[in-house]
């Protein structure tokens, strides 16, 4: 399981694109007890998330000692491309939540087109641009592999979105930090699904009064929780069936508590 915590503020980068300014990914390591936390910060001068800090926890005094095989277990490139998807995402302030669509769940449901490319793609392929260069993938390949076209094609779609005025580099400037006070802190957790399904995506949201709610990739489940711990422990009792459900309904994963 990997988790991922936003630790500063969020920037905002211009039509409706923000970033966690920080975050720390926490991930298990392959067939040992170890785990790794990567202190991962956004890098306004290139536009990309780079890792600043990595930790490696043992796991229990019994357990196998850090070895440089354990080290080389570690994968820092995709461990950031993955939970970068968490904490990127497209809001409007103005509609009052700053989580309108996570980057994982924008990538997961975008669909290859169907026949030649339309106008209306030319929007979808820059967003699908610029979060692939925030979070370290290729952009004009990850444009190509989404949106189920060729290289060319893809590069006549993102220079149309140049000609368009669109946003493509996360340079951009005058990027404003937003005090994290200022919205609903989150976290977010991926779930191996174990099954011939993507993993899942849990995320926290965190209100002004300490109410917690959780969302499975991108849908509300019932009721809301009283604090994290006691939504981490519903998801942890309820694990396999977030697996299972796999988002598409809403589900509930425990006693809830009511807020007025």
């Amino acid at each position: 399981m990997t988790s991922v915590k936003m630790t500063s503020a969020p920037l905002d980068l211009g039509e409706d694109l923000w970033v966690a300014s920080s975050f720390r990914a926490t991930t298990a390591i392959d067939d040992s007890a170890a785990t790794v936390d990567l202190d991962v910060v956004f890098n306004q001068e290139v536009g990309r998330y780079q890792v600043d800090q990595v930790t490696v926890h043992r796991g229990g005094t019994d357990a196998e000692e850090i070895t440089g095989a354990v080290l080389r277990e570690i994968r820092l490139q995709e461990t950031v491309q993955k939970a970068g998807l968490g904490v990127v995402w497209f809001a409007n302030p103005q509609l009052g939540m700053i989580a309108n669509m996570w980057g994982l769940n924008f990538m997961r449901r975008i669909e290859p087109i169907d026949g030649r490319a339309q106008p209306e793609h030319v929007g979808t392929a820059a967003r699908i641009y610029r979060i692939a260069s925030i979070v370290g993938l290729p952009p004009l390949r990850t444009v190509a592999e989404k949106l189920g076209v060729s290289q060319s094609t893809a590069t006549r779609l993102i220079s149309k979105a140049r000609e368009l005025g669109h946003v493509l580099s996360a340079r951009a400037p005058g990027v404003s930090a937003v005090s994290a006070t200022d919205h609903s802190a989150f976290e977010s957790l991926t779930i191996p699904s174990g099954h011939d399904l993507p993993d899942v995506w849990v995320e926290l949201l965190t209100d002004r009064e300490g109410t917690v709610t959780v969302t499975v990739n991108g849908r509300p489940i019932e009721g809301n929780f009283a604090s994290r711990e006691a939504a981490l422990e519903a998801i942890r009792a309820g694990q396999e069936k977030f697996i299972l459900v796999y988002g598409e309904q809403p589900v509930s994963i425990g006693t809830s508590y009511g807020h007025d």
